[in-house]
């Protein structure tokens, strides 16, 4: 909307009117009907605050993804990759030359370890392929399915998996499985293993998280061992939409792994595959 002011009606105006308006962009002289007229452009403030925040939103996401291509941990993150960075005197398959421990997945096998007779074997690819006798889940407190691991694994054990979940005894909060402990359920679907064990990881809000997530994978252990099953493979607990740090969580892993084996010397368990989904794995020697 234009409107045309004598400079001392505009000047009457403008204190009026910057209660509620401010000047946008610079003005411009222009003439009509042989009169010159400065021209200025108004904006309600509030519009003008919106579109100025809106401006550095955009600029900080811009920032944001800019820096994310060229920043190794927000680009892995993006992608939906991961990094395992393992501390431990593991040994790589390429120098090993190992074939039998090679052979025991179906994933990419990187690195394995041997304590007492169980071998734990570090691998890349799709935990839900594994022929083993039981997968582990990285579940929510509920049970019932949710993203990354737990929703590949609820979608490929199918309804019935959900049904017997919904049979385990919930609280007033909906928890079936409390923080640290685990749960063990049929395979349904996943014919390649007998069983599935749902343990849940800590999250952003949970106190004493390493003590946490090694409860997540000594009382995974436990039920395989109770229910004498010789092979389970873990997925890393907790690094997805938890957002445990990878380095952190593979070392509390592979800790709670070894003083398992150590404090169950006649364990049933023989292969032990960690598994990460597709991405890089890198293995460092200590």
């Amino acid at each position: 909307m234009s409107k045309i002011f004598e400079k001392n009606e505009y000047d009457e105006w403008l204190k009026d009117k910057t209660k509620n308006y401010k000047e946008y962009g610079s003005s411009k002289t222009v003439e009509h009907n042989g009169r010159k007229y400065t021209r200025h452009k108004f904006v309600r403030k509030h519009e003008f605050d919106g579109w100025r925040m809106s401006r550095i939103f955009l600029a900080l996401l811009s920032y944001i993804l800019i820096f994310g291509i060229f920043s190794k941990t927000i680009r892995n993150w993006w992608l939906g990759r991961e990094i395992i960075k393992v501390d431990v005197n593991m040994t790589p398959i390429s120098a090993s030359g190992n074939e039998k421990i090679a052979s025991t997945s179906k994933n990419e096998v990187i690195a394995s370890k041997k304590i007492g007779n169980v071998n734990i074997i570090l691998v890349k690819g799709d935990i839900v392929i594994e022929d083993v006798d039981v997968i582990v889940n990285a579940a929510n407190k509920k049970m019932l399915g949710g993203g990354g691991i737990d929703g590949n694994i609820h979608d490929a054990a199918g309804n019935g998996l959900v049904k017997e979940c919904e049979k385990f005894p919930e609280n007033d909060s909906g928890v079936r499985c409390p923080t640290g402990e685990a749960k063990i359920t049929g395979s349904y679907n996943i014919t390649n293993v007998k069983h599935i064990i749902h343990a849940v990881g800590p999250g952003g809000c949970d106190s004493n998280k390493e003590e946490l997530l090694g409860n997540a994978y000594s009382n995974s252990l436990k039920l395989a061992h109770d229910n004498g099953l010789t092979s389970i493979t873990f997925p890393t607990i907790s690094t997805g939409i938890f957002g445990y740090p990878i380095g952190e969580a593979t070392e509390i892993a592979m800790k709670s792994l070894e003083k398992f084996i150590d404090d169950h010397p006649n364990t049933t368990l023989q292969d032990i595959p960690m598994a990460a989904k597709s991405g890089w794995v890198m293995i460092e020697q200590s």
